[in-house]
């Protein structure tokens, strides 16, 4: 049996800790106009790994579609080193959104076809589990 506490904790903390990269905190912030005025925050929001479910219900009660890409556009750069990817490629997927992903493709210099759920380094199943079964195990 292997110890959580010591060998996946520290791992998770170090992928959940780490900063957005300045480039793209630039990059949604020049697009964020645009951002706000098209996405469907409700089809981007269960499929973005790098949101906690208190994430979720906090963007969830704002009142407008745009109130709510605005409150998720001021969480990403605190989510972690992959929320930019993982938020194209969330919008990648969507149809109706993939305009959103290639604009922020275009400046960002990332390969579309690097952009995967796949390629996460941490499997949506331990970001889950960290984030909520963690707090009960805890």
């Amino acid at each position: 049996f292997w110890d959580f506490e010591a060998r996946v904790l520290p791992l998770l903390n170090c992928y959940c800790s780490s900063k957005m990269e300045e480039k793209h905190r630039s990059i949604l912030k020049k697009h964020r106009i645009d951002i706000t005025k098209d996405l469907e925050v409700k089809k981007v929001l269960n499929r973005l790994t790098v949101l906690e479910d208190d994430d979720r219900d906090e963007i969830k009660a704002e009142k407008t579609r745009v109130e709510q890409a605005d409150t998720l556009l001021d969480m990403l750069p605190r989510k972690g080193s992959n929320a930019f990817k993982d938020f194209l490629s969330a919008l990648f997927e969507i149809n109706g959104q993939k305009h959103l992903a290639e604009l922020l493709i275009k400046d960002s210099g990332i390969e579309i076809s690097s952009i995967s759920k796949g390629e996460n380094i941490l499997p949506y199943f331990w970001l889950n589990f960290y984030s909520s079964s963690w707090k009960t195990y805890k």
